[in-house]
This record gives C-alpha cells, structure tokens and sequence, in this order.
C-alpha cells in the first residue's frame, strides 16, 4: 500500500476508482464520504487510518492471518474493519463469505446497515459492477 496517496481531490475519476478498487485506505475515505453525506463530518486522512487499512490489506491477501485493531473510539476502527473492509472484499472477491461480530446488536445491525448503504450505492455499483446482493427474506 502506498502510504503517501495523494489527495483524491487532485486525481481524475478514473484514477480515483482504480485507486479505490486497488487500495483499502482510498476505498475508505469514499466510504467515509458516502456514509456522511449531508455533515460535517470530515475525513481526516491520518497515519492511523492508513495503518489499519494496510493491516487489513495483509489479512486480505493472507499475509496476516488474524489481526487485533486496538485504537481508541472515535478513531474510524469500524469504518475500516466492519464496514469498507467487508464491501471492498465483496468487490474485489464477489463469492468470499464473511461475518462480522460485535459486541452489541445494535451497533451489528449498525454496521450491517452501513455496509448495505456502501453495496448499494452508485459509486460501489461503478467501482464492482460483477458484485450483486441476494435477495433475502
């Protein structure tokens, strides 16, 4: 992974989508924008972030096979680790099965609804356009 990526701002749409089909970090901030749309909440592209995204880009290709993210609230753990990560894998490898746990079902049905906001938007739906939901009832 590319530590220093320049701001998505400087880059054209293309480059932008392959860079966040290539790196977890850029998929990331994306998400980030996507799931914040409308606030003033602001992604801050810090060390830390493209710290746990690299580790989860080890444990995506194998290298890392299991990882513990210990930072404290606030600091994106759960957009990176239960949210852009599962949906960038289900991008990258439509057939992978994952499971996502927490330690309260509220903030579960909260991540799986998030990750179900970033699969269904327009941006993902460019990004990975082979990756289709099931129908569940």
């Amino acid at each position: 992974m590319n530590l220093l990526v320049p701001a998505q701002a400087t880059l054209n749409s293309q480059q932008s989508s392959e860079l966040q089909r290539e790196e977890l970090f850029a998929f990331t901030w994306r998400c980030f924008q996507e799931l914040h749309q409308g606030s003033t909440a602001r992604f801050i592209p810090n060390w830390h972030v493209k710290a746990m995204c690299f580790a989860l880009e080890q444990v995506a290709s194998g290298e890392c096979p299991r990882l513990l993210i210990t930072v404290p609230p606030r600091h994106l753990k759960s957009i990176c680790a239960a949210v852009a990560f599962p949906a960038w894998i289900l991008g990258r490898l439509p057939g992978t099965k994952i499971i996502v746990a927490s330690y309260g079902s509220d903030l579960a049905s909260r991540h799986a609804r998030d990750t179900r906001t970033i699969l269904d938007s327009a941006f993902y739906r460019r990004l990975f356009p082979k990756t289709k939901l099931a129908v569940t009832r």
